[in-house]
Formats: structure tokens, C-alpha cells, sequence
């Protein structure tokens, strides 16, 4: 099976980039390059804007 990252898939759906992923949740090009790539995975217990911008980009997985 491939390894898909989710995350990337979704921001090309959304036509984002990961600059602008790393503009609103206030993180580095490079944090967010790793989580495309698989390399670390994001902190889920982040600020309010952080979870707001999530909710942007994800669809509601219930």
C-alpha cells in the first residue's frame, strides 16, 4: 500500500499551499514540510486559531 499523507492530499483539494497552512497556524515552511512528508507529525493540542484552521482544511471525519 502507498504511503499517503492525508494532509497534502487536502491541500491540494482546498488549493492551498503549505506556506499559507504555515502562515495561519504561525509555524515554519519547514514544520510543515516535514508534516507533508511524513517526517513528524503535528501537535494536535494547539491554540484556538491553530484548531479553527484545521477545521478549514479537514473534512469532519465523524
Amino acid at each position: 500500500m502507498a504511503n499517503l499523507n492525508y494532509l497534502k492530499l487536502v491541500l491540494v483539494e482546498k488549493n492551498k499551499t503549505e506556506k499559507w497552512l504555515a502562515d495561519e497556524l504561525g509555524k515554519t515552511p519547514c514544520t510543515v514540510s516535514k508534516w507533508s512528508q511524513n517526517t513528524i507529525q503535528p501537535d494536535l493540542k494547539n491554540s484556538t486559531k491553530s484548531q479553527i484552521c484545521w477545521e478549514l482544511i479537514l473534512p469532519n471525519l465523524s
